[in-house]
């Protein structure tokens, strides 16, 4: 993968003692649904956060199916939520869970994006 990184960026890594994908990594592994929904830690939250802002905002390209993701959404909750009622405070084998659901949820959407190049074949 090829970035370009700002000045600003570069320099605070280097102020840190981190290389820029050190850096990238590291907000990339915090990057996760399961996470976001399973801890009460804000500080993992942040990158998530940050995710959910960027693909929210007008300058995002992409599409996303709101149906699909809202039914993924419904499922994770339920999921999470007896999880913890199963097993209290066992945060891992929630995000486990999860993280079986984000699966699916990524076929899903595969699945439908390539409905729509063949459907005109």
């Amino acid at each position: 993968m090829n970035i370009n990184v700002s000045n600003e960026f570069a320099q605070m890594c280097h102020y840190s003692q981190q290389t820029p994908e050190e850096v990238l990594q590291a907000f990339a592994d915090q990057v996760s649904y399961p996470l976001f929904f399973t801890t009460k830690d804000r500080n993992k939250k942040l990158a998530t956060y940050f995710f959910i802002q960027l693909v929210q905002s007008p300058e995002f390209t992409g599409q996303i199916n709101e149906s699909l993701e809202e039914h993924y959404f419904m499922q994770m909750a339920t999921a999470i939520n007896e999880s913890f009622a199963q097993f209290p405070g066992d945060g891992e084998r929630a995000i486990a869970i999860a993280r079986k659901i984000m699966e699916q949820w990524a076929k899903s959407a595969i699945a439908e994006r390539s409905r729509y190049l063949t459907d005109d074949l």
